[in-house]
C-alpha cells in the first residue's frame, strides 16, 4: 500500500517549498527525488512518484515554482511558450523579434517569459539550491535510508538533476532528456552512477551529447545512455502528444532496474 502526502520542506532561502511525498508501506526505504518538467508539479509527476513508491522507493517530488506559483501554472507557461517558441533559435537572439512576441502576450504571459526565459539562469540556480536543501530534508526523514538517495528529472528537471549531482553526493541519478551540467567540466565532481535517457529526434538536447560523453569518459565516470530512435522530446509524459508508449515503458523498466541496482529496495 502506498501513502501519499502533500507537505513542504525548507528551501535554500527558508521558503517553505511545496512537496509531494509517496512512500511504500515497508519501513525504511531508499529514496528518489523526482524533479518536474518546465510545466511544474503536475499530476503526471505525482503519478511518477507514486509509481516509484509502488516499487519500494520513498519518492519526493518538489514544486520548484512555489515562489511563483500564481504565475507559473501549466496553462500560463504553455500559452507563453507557444508564442515564444514560434521563433527560431536565431530569432530568439533578436531583441526586436522577442519584443514583438512580448507585445502579443498579456501581463501574465510577459511575467512567465521574464521569469522562465529571461531570468532562466537565476531561476535555475534557485531551483538547484532548493534541490540541495531537499536532499538534506530527505536524508533526515525517519522512513528513509539516508545512505541510499537517488534523483531523477524530466526535461528541465533532467537538467536540474544533472546539475545537482555535480554539487551533491547522491547514490544514483537518471536523466530524462535533460541538458548537460554547466560548465561541462563539472562532471568530474559526480560521485554516483548516472544513466541518461534521450529521444532520437531532440536536436537541442542531443547536440550536447558528444561533449557529455567525452567529459564522462575523460573523468572516468560510471555513465550509461540510451537513445530512443524516432522519439521526440518528452516521450515519457503520457499526457502530452509527444508520448511514445513503447519507449516510455522501456525507459521506466530501465530506470527501476537502475535504481534497484544502486539504491536497493528495503
Amino acid at each position: 500500500m502506498v501513502k501519499t502526502t502533500e507537505t513542504t520542506f525548507k528551501g535554500s532561502d527558508g521558503t517553505q517549498v511545496e512537496l509531494y511525498v509517496a512512500t511504500p508501506d515497508s519501513g525504511r526505504a531508499p529514496a528518489v527525488i523526482v524533479t518536474h518538467e518546465i510545466w511544474g508539479l503536475e499530476d503526471q509527476i505525482r503519478g511518477v512518484a507514486k509509481r516509484f513508491a509502488e516499487k519500494g522507493f520513498a519518492a519526493f517530488a518538489p514544486n520548484l515554482y512555489t515562489r511563483h506559483k500564481s504565475v507559473l501554472t501549466p496553462k500560463n507557461i504553455e500559452n507563453a511558450m507557444y508564442k515564444f517558441f514560434s521563433l527560431t533559435p536565431e530569432e530568439r537572439q533578436n531583441r526586436a523579434k522577442v519584443e514583438e512576441v512580448m507585445k502579443q502576450l498579456d501581463e501574465t504571459g510577459r511575467k512567465v517569459v521574464e521569469i522562465v526565459f529571461n531570468g532562466r539562469q537565476q531561476l535555475e540556480r534557485q531551483m538547484v539550491d532548493d534541490l540541495r536543501a531537499l536532499v538534506s530534508h530527505v536524508r533526515a526523514q525517519p522512513f528513509v535510508d539516508p545512505s541510499h538517495v537517488g534523483a531523477t528529472g524530466f526535461c528541465m528537471g533532467g537538467g536540474l538533476t544533472f546539475q545537482l549531482v555535480t554539487e551533491e553526493k547522491l547514490q544514483a541519478a537518471v536523466i530524462f532528456y535533460g541538458s548537460n551540467p554547466k560548465p561541462i567540466e563539472n562532471v568530474r565532481n559526480i560521485e554516483c552512477p548516472v544513466m541518461g535517457l534521450y529521444a532520437g529526434e531532440d536536436m537541442g538536447i542531443n547536440a550536447g551529447l558528444p561533449e557529455l560523453v567525452d567529459a564522462m569518459v575523460k573523468s572516468k565516470k560510471q555513465f550509461e545512455m540510451k537513445i530512443y530512435k524516432g522519439c521526440v522530446h518528452a516521450f515519457f509524459n503520457e499526457t502530452r502528444p509527444t508520448y511514445n508508449k513503447e519507449a516510455a515503458e522501456d525507459a521506466w523498466d530501465r530506470t527501476v532496474k537502475f535504481f534497484s541496482r544502486y539504491l536497493g529496495v528495503a
